[in-house]
């Protein structure tokens, strides 16, 4: 039943969930596992034991990993946001340029979203979102949980850009990270419930697409991905403190860059 393999990758996943600008969709798609998950969720049911064992090995990694995630992302952008996402940006740019230059018959289609959802960051709240418990906010919440199960599942999809975006970023990161505290048990809930509905949902959405469209959904996908990735450095580098802090971040993402590339094609 225990498969330490499943439970690391399920980890990295994790982990790359909760950090600025990165997809855990697509880090799942590199470690193997994307197509598989989408599979043991939309068919759950014509091979429940064997579905069963992959969902809960790779559930407890991911898990394990957002919690960890959470607390660390939470600390290091404390200390230096500027840094943290620098490290941050290479890991994310190397591990999945390959998926994005990629030779495909819709780069025009590529190149319109990419265009398209670009835009769409620009229209920036400025204002946090603050959290008590009404009919109107708890609905909200679990909005925001679809929102996450759809950037969990879509391949390239940031939901931690989207969450920016929409000033709920830090709102969500203390859900994954202190969701036992009795402050959050109730947005938890309410988020929870929206990520497990729209897990199901689009899961069986996207499982249909991959059979059918697959080399329009990566096209898709990889638009949005380069969006995500302009609008992440646009505001990595407002927080930039001076040009030292800047030379430090460059070093430090072009190893994260250089490591992350290596061991993406490992896998």
């Amino acid at each position: 039943m225990i498969e330490i393999n499943l439970m690391i990758k399920g980890f990295v996943i994790g982990l790359a969930k909760i950090f600025p600008g990165i997809s855990g969709s697509l880090i799942a798609l590199n470690l193997g596992l994307y197509e598989k998950g989408i599979n043991a969720i939309s068919n759950f049911f014509k091979n429940k034991r064997k579905n069963i064992r992959f969902l809960f090995n790779v559930g407890i990694g991911v898990i394990v990993g957002t919690i960890f995630g959470g607390k660390c992302i939470l600390f290091l952008l404390e200390k230096n946001y500027f840094l943290a996402m620098s490290c941050f940006l290479g890991l994310l740019i190397g591990s999945n340029i390959s998926t994005v230059m990629y030779k495909r018959k819709n780069n025009v289609l590529m190149i319109i979203v990419f265009l398209i959802s670009l835009s769409t960051f620009f229209i920036k709240t400025d204002n946090n979102f603050v959290y008590s418990n009404t009919f109107g906010n708890n609905f909200y919440t679990f909005i925001l949980g679809i929102i996450d199960a759809l950037s969990t599942i879509v391949p390239c999809l940031s939901g931690s850009a989207m969450f920016m975006l929409l000033g709920s970023y830090e709102f969500v990161i203390n859900i994954f990270s202190n969701f036992y505290h009795l402050n959050y048990i109730i947005p938890s809930i309410f988020f929870f419930l929206g990520l497990s509905f729209g897990i199901i949902i689009i899961s069986k959405l996207i499982s249909n697409i991959l059979e059918t469209k697959k080399e329009l959904f990566t096209s898709i996908v990889s638009g949005l991905f380069l969006s995500s990735i302009i609008y992440i450095l646009l505001e990595t580098i407002k927080r930039c403190s001076g040009f030292s802090n800047f030379l430090i971040g460059l070093i430090i993402f072009i190893n994260s860059f250089v490591i992350s590339l290596v061991f993406s094609h490992d896998f």
